[in-house]
Parts: structure tokens; sequence; C-alpha cells
């Protein structure tokens, strides 16, 4: 019975020490690479750009795939855009631009994803509702 609850304790500690070092690896993951999206509103249009950050002394190859859609009265608009990107070490890039016509009362929501090697690495969405 000793040894069965000896073994059964090892198991436990080493599921804990493994989900502890994933996480430690995700979250060092974020800090290497970021991506935002930044929105700009003028009278008549709102742009959405999808930007990424390599913190990393590497270039890195990534995919992008930026996702935006606008709902409202006069219907719905699906945009979808997707491409590869090489980024320099400590860099910035410009990944991709859409813009909508703004309209009282409609909804506007982007996501984007960033991938390496079929992982995604780093993620942002924004939400917007016109006034």
């Amino acid at each position: 019975m000793k040894r069965l609850l000896t073994i059964l304790i090892l198991f436990l500690f080493i599921g804990i020490t493994k989900g502890f070092s994933r996480n430690l690896f995700e979250s060092g993951q974020s800090n290497r690479y970021k991506c935002s999206i930044i929105t700009v509103k003028n009278n008549s249009q709102i742009t959405f750009t999808g930007i990424f950050k390599n913190n990393t002394n590497k270039l890195v190859k990534i995919t992008y795939k930026l996702e935006a859609v606008k709902k409202g009265v006069s219907g719905n608009s699906n945009n979808n855009q997707s491409g590869e990107v090489i980024a320099k070490a400590n860099g910035e890039v410009v990944l991709s631009k859409v813009s909508f016509n703004l309209l009282k009362n409609d909804n506007y929501s982007v996501r984007l994803k960033i991938l390496k090697n079929d992982s995604v690495i780093s993620e942002d969405s924004s939400n917007f509702t016109a006034n």
C-alpha cells in the first residue's frame, strides 16, 4: 500500500511539473512574438491594421490570418486575408489592412492569428460598435 501511494504521488508530481514547464514555455513564447490590431477611425471609414513584432534576435518566418467581419442594418461583410512574411530580428511588420464604411450601430470584429510551423504563437482581436 505504501509503495502504491509513493507511485501515485510521483505521477502526480510529474504531471504538475510538466504542466508548469509548458506554461512557462507558452508565456515565454508570447514575449518573443507579439501581434496587435491598430484601429483608426475617420469621418466615414474605419481601418484595422495587423502588426507583428519579432522580439528575438533572429529572423522568423510566420504565417498570418486576418479575419474581419462587419454586421449591420445594411447587411454583413466578411474579409479574410492571409500570407507569409519574414520578420527581421527585433523588427516590426505591417501584415495587412482592411477598411469598412463606418455606419451608425454597425458592429466590427477583427481577429489576427500568427502561426509558426502551424502553431499559433500570438493572436489579438478587436471589436468596435459605431455610435
